[in-house]
């Protein structure tokens, strides 16, 4: 399903931004012609905050994959979205606890790096 959104001027070109919503349900958006798409927690997330390094998610805080504002926005690395997937399953938790399990999740990987380093 496409939905029609404002005008935007993208490099000089302006063109009505549409947007869908993925298999995922992730919300895509069209950021170039003739048919370049990017989900957009990663253009708000880029938008507010500059380039995304290698390695690195756009994760939402409350878990609603449409839910792209900026504050509901936040980066882990890979090994960090792997962790609050498998062993914390971060979206299965109540909202009160996630900030504080991204933190876990950020202190278990860079323990298991330093460890890594000193062996």
């Amino acid at each position: 399903m496409l939905m029609k959104n404002k005008l935007i001027d993208l490099n000089n070109h302006l063109f009505e931004q549409l947007e869908r919503v993925n298999v995922e349900g992730y919300i895509e958006i069209k950021t170039a012609e003739p048919n370049v798409w990017e989900l957009k927690q990663r253009v708000v997330y880029e938008q507010e905050h500059g380039p995304i390094p290698a390695g690195h998610n756009v994760r939402f805080r409350n878990g609603d994959r449409q839910d792209c504002s900026p504050d509901n926005l936040f980066l882990v690395d890979n090994h960090e979205n792997a962790l609050l997937n498998q062993r914390y399953k971060l979206n299965h938790q109540p909202l009160e606890i996630r900030d504080t399990l991204v933190l876990m999740a950020r202190i278990d990987v860079k323990t298991q790096r330093l460890t890594e380093n000193n062996a």
